[in-house]
């Protein structure tokens, strides 16, 4: 009983970080030669997009920070405003420390949403165009990183004509592109949880 009420006193404080999401499991020969096996989580590949401002950026360029990512399009007339308001929310929340967080939103009609539409949608929301990137890009390249990377549902296949993204859903990803939440962007109560676990992650302590 002693015991129990010690570590119930000691977890009662203790800080639990966002978990990690999307196994990829591997198997390896140890150095005895007998199979070793290990579950490694997706990590985010690399990607050249363009910016609102007409820069070529990929994930290099933002090595080391946290990564919130979202997709929309520019004259989307229901659910896109509000993700869009909200991420500034999140935007306005780290203003002291936006050198740690870069937020992401990806058009899902890159057809339209040329650079100078990106632009302006940008300036409505009051972006920061240094740590809140609108990208653009092949239809097929960004439908890809949404289907295989953040691991979202795609209508469609292979950035075809019939390949639409409309979700509400934001990924959170840590300063190693590992995947460690997904948030309703809608939600009041939910933008709150990814808010607190931005800044866990900014003070998680390197494992490596």
């Amino acid at each position: 009983m002693i015991c129990y009420l010690i570590v119930r006193q000691i977890s009662a404080t203790t800080v639990r970080l966002p978990g990690y999401y999307i196994v990829d499991r591997v198997d390896s020969t140890g150095q005895d030669g007998r199979m070793q096996y290990d579950t490694v989580y997706h990590q985010l590949g690399d990607f050249r997009l363009t910016n609102q401002l007409g820069h070529p950026v990929s994930l290099t360029d933002v090595e080391g920070k946290v990564l919130l990512a979202d997709f929309f399009f520019t004259s989307c007339p229901s659910i896109c405003p509000r993700l869009s308001a909200n991420m500034r929310r999140v935007q306005q929340a780290f203003a002291k420390n936006d050198s740690s967080l870069q937020l992401l939103s990806f058009t899902v009609d890159p057809e339209h949403d040329s650079v100078p539409k990106l632009k302006a949608y940008a300036d409505q929301y009051g972006a920061n165009h240094d740590t809140w990137w609108f990208l653009t890009g092949s239809k097929k390249t960004i439908y890809g990183i949404a289907r295989n990377d953040f691991h979202l549902s795609v209508s469609g296949s292979d950035g075809d004509a019939g390949d639409f993204i409309h979700t509400e859903k934001w990924v959170l990803l840590d300063k190693h592109r590992y995947i460690r939440g997904y948030y309703n962007g809608l939600d009041t109560a939910d933008i709150t949880r990814c808010i607190n676990d931005i800044a866990l992650l900014m003070l998680e302590k390197e494992k490596r």
